[in-house]
């Protein structure tokens, strides 16, 4: 739906750089390689700021990870 309407739909992972093809040849495949971001094990809201990326939404299956550094 979010696609129909021509909403931005980005991935932002704490992976690292080794992991982007992983994640550019799946989600990739349906939003656009090129809107998939690898923070390289940093918080995701931070790196994103930093970075020009207004996120409104954040859908995430650990949350503490858009705003503080995985462990």
């Amino acid at each position: 739906i979010l696609l129909m309407r021509k909403d931005d739909v980005i991935c932002i992972s704490h992976d690292n750089d080794e992991d982007l093809k992983e994640i550019q040849d799946s989600i990739g495949e349906v939003i656009g390689k090129e809107n998939c971001y690898v923070t390289n094990g940093k918080a995701k809201k931070p790196w994103a700021e930093k970075h020009g990326l207004d996120v409104d939404i954040w859908i995430d299956n650990r949350p503490k990870h858009i705003i503080h550094d995985p462990e």
